[in-house]
């Protein structure tokens, strides 16, 4: 799935991303599906990004994420790709 999001227009991933959106945090602790996300939130327009980054912000599984060996390295790649007012929500609920 990496390849495709990658290649494709991300305009034509939106529905991909979509199906992921409330998914974010149980994908984000597994092998396989945690470098997804992490692709997610690179490739992604500015909206799905604040998504998916809102959606771990508000997670009751933040804490499950930070701590976790493929949940940080998400955690982390949305730190780094987030828009300032993003940022700053996913900080306060860290």
């Amino acid at each position: 799935m990496s390849e495709i999001i990658t290649k494709w227009d991300s305009n034509v991933c939106v529905p991909i991303f979509n199906l992921l959106a409330t998914k974010i945090s149980e994908l984000s602790i597994q092998k396989y599906s945690s470098p997804v996300i992490e692709t997610c939130l690179k490739h992604s327009n500015e909206q799905t990004r604040a998504m998916y980054i809102n959606e771990i912000a508000r997670s009751t599984k933040l804490h499950t994420l930070i701590n976790h060996n493929y949940g940080n390295y998400v955690v982390q790649s949305a730190l780094k790709l987030a828009a300032q007012s993003d940022r700053e929500a996913l900080i306060a609920a860290i």
